[in-house]
């Protein structure tokens, strides 16, 4: 499992709202089928919350370009509604909250599922 650890937007992904996030490469790629530890504040030994268990369903690359007000997303260019939307669905209020937020950025979108919770039921 990978954790991701969050410092924004607590309630958005509680609600399910927020199902992706923005992050640099790492030196091991998270890649679909990859299950998911989402966290809220992992780092803090007094607020640390396991928020969820979630599973990668699709990874994409992303380019940022702030100064030109310009998001590439897996080589191609967005239009300024499909800028806002994707600001939305990363948990921003709009574009420019996101483009101040993220500056130059070069990096991938993860998206994830929530895993079904063990209920007890149905559980033989």
């Amino acid at each position: 499992m990978v954790a991701l650890s969050f410092l924004l937007f607590k309630d958005k992904l509680l609600s399910q709202t927020k199902t992706q996030t923005i992050r640099r490469r790492r030196k091991y790629p998270i890649r679909v089928g990859h299950q998911l530890q989402i966290y809220w504040k992992q780092r803090s030994s007094k607020e640390s919350e396991k928020l969820f268990d979630a599973e990668c369903v699709k990874v994409q690359s992303i380019m940022i370009n702030s100064h030109h007000q310009e998001v590439y997303l897996d080589n191609t260019i967005l239009s300024a509604e499909e800028i806002e939307h994707l600001a939305a669905l990363d948990g921003f209020e709009n574009s420019e909250d996101f483009f101040d937020y993220f500056g130059e950025f070069e990096g991938v979108v993860i998206h994830w599922e929530k895993l079904a919770e063990l209920t007890g039921e149905n559980n033989e």
